[in-house]
């Protein structure tokens, strides 16, 4: 019960503030309550202190932390230069802090810094978890690939009509190519 209490009150804590998406420090602190293991993180303010920074890298255990930008208007925060993989030293992150601020053309709420995660880079070891719900299909989940190959498989997606898309992923000229190469199917 407490789980479901927790999830709505982000979501209408999301909805309050205009949002139709949980931002990414949201879904972190609701992950443990699911029964899964989110990765270390600390939720810092747009200028924060170099206390508070070093009081986050303190309590990481990687030596390599991943600093993300928060914006509610930028979800895909690597195309916008808003994710960035530092030594987990006070001076890399405030250093990396300036340069967010500094090329940021929108609103900023802030910076997640997370511990690294090492992960298999090879096709599978991102996975992609989306839970929503359409007024034509009810709650829908979405389990499959992550990172670059749900964008990918998104973009090729993108029309007035819907397509069932076969595409290779894994093509050697890259995703150009891969989307050149798609076999797309009306339904």
């Amino acid at each position: 019960m407490r789980v479901d209490l927790e999830v709505r009150r982000a979501a209408e804590a999301a909805r309050a503030a205009g949002r139709a998406v949980l931002l990414e420090p949201e879904v972190l602190d609701l992950l443990p309550l699911l029964g899964l293991r989110a990765p270390a993180h600390h939720r810092l303010p747009t200028e924060p202190s170099e206390a508070e920074v070093a009081a986050a890298c303190a309590s990481l255990g990687s030596d390599e932390v991943v600093l993300k930008l928060i914006a509610p208007s930028v979800i895909h925060k690597t195309e916008h230069g808003g994710v960035a993989f530092v030594p987990r030293r006070d001076d890399a992150v405030m250093g990396a802090i300036a340069r967010m601020r500094q090329g940021a053309c929108v609103a900023i709420e802030g910076f997640l810094l997370v511990e690294r995660v090492v992960h298999d880079p090879g096709l599978g070891g991102e996975l992609l978890l989306s839970l929503r719900h359409t007024p034509d299909f009810g709650p829908v989940v979405t389990f499959g690939l992550g990172g670059r190959h749900s964008e990918t498989l998104a973009e090729a997606l993108r029309s007035e009509r819907g397509q069932a898309v076969l595409a290779s992923l894994l093509a050697p000229a890259g995703r150009d190519a891969a989307l050149d190469g798609k076999l797309a199917v009306d339904l």
